[in-house]
């Protein structure tokens, strides 16, 4: 992998520099859309972008450096958000995508409010889609596409356009294929539909609208430290239990329980690994506060999902 092109990604195409906060506001804004920046007058600000532009679609990375909330404009263009580092949370509405946990990013449609939460040294790289542009790659001209708002990495075709995000990436910065004009037009569709495919409404079954699938993972993970139960993510999302364990398969490849179980798992791995407010005294008390009452069981789902016993990853949080 060339220098630099994951600790700062489209280093050789650069936008923005600037420590302050109002010129910031003013620049990121012709970069992305208008928008506020609200957080105060941190030592820490420092925005720095970098764009590169293929045609219809553009990829941006972006850094602020101080903890920062974004509220920009309803937005007239697709914008795939991918934390590339740290922590960040997007509200839309009563809807909240956690950045960092179990998304590898946030979708913001088209028309939508939405508030952006960024922790201190929180990264994103974007890539951003004309509305027309994808709604006519998606074959909708008569009615809009709502693509899923949680980028979810452990779905097969998000996971493949995450790759192909950052092959575009790092061609960009070694001056490869994206320099051609021809190999620019294919690369630009095939980031489009691919981002169509990873997102765009699955066949839920019927009568099953993909909102209410959306509303189901909201909850659980609004409520992961309860104990809550697949009836009552049933009722959270208004759905039969059935009808909602048909479209967890169909939309995570798994059921609501083992959905709950790994979105558990997850925290319980962050906290472990000292990513949380403190490090929990040892792993019973990790797992219990996670709803893990029988602790060997635990440890090995956490072995087959993390790949090491979770003592081994408290022993190195301790030691760092």
């Amino acid at each position: 992998m060339p220098a630099g092109t994951w600790n700062e990604p489209l280093a050789a195409h650069p936008s923005v520099r600037t420590r302050d906060v109002d010129r910031a506001q003013a620049e990121l804004g012709r970069v992305f859309s208008p928008h506020r920046l609200e957080g105060g007058r941190s030592a820490a600000f420092a925005a720095r972008a970098n764009a590169l532009d293929l045609g219809h679609v553009k990829i941006v990375y972006l850094e602020l450096g101080a903890a920062m909330t974004i509220r920009p404009d309803p937005l007239h263009y697709y914008a795939a958000n991918l934390g590339l580092r740290g922590r960040a949370e997007v509200r839309d509405g009563a809807r909240t995508v956690r950045v960092g946990d179990a998304a590898a990013g946030s979708v913001i449609n088209p028309g939508t409010t939405v508030d952006m939460r960024w922790a201190r040294g929180f990264r994103q790289l974007s890539v951003l889609v004309p509305r027309r542009h994808l709604e006519s790659r998606a074959g909708a001209t008569r009615c809009p596409v709502t693509l899923r708002t949680g980028l979810d990495p452990r779905q097969p075709a998000v996971r493949s356009w995450l790759r192909l995000v950052r092959w575009v990436v790092e061609d960009a910065d070694r001056g490869g294929l994206t320099a051609s004009p021809l190999a620019v037009a294919h690369l630009e569709d095939l980031l489009v539909t691919g981002l169509i495919a990873a997102q765009g409404p699955p066949d839920t079954g019927p009568g099953t609208d993909p909102g209410h699938v959306d509303q189901a993972a909201d909850f659980v993970h609004a409520h992961l430290g309860e104990p809550i139960t697949v009836s009552d993510i049933a009722d959270a999302a208004g759905l039969a239990v059935r009808t909602l364990q048909t479209a967890f398969l169909r939309r995570y490849g798994t059921s609501p329980s083992v959905y709950v179980r790994d979105a558990r798992l997850d925290r319980a791995h962050a906290e472990l690994a000292g990513r949380g407010d403190a490090l929990p005294s040892g792993v019973t008390e990790c797992a219990t506060f996670w709803g893990f009452t029988h602790v060997p069981r635990f440890a090995a789902h956490y072995r087959r999902r993390f790949g090491e016993a979770p003592s081994d990853t408290l022993r190195r949080a301790r030691s760092s």
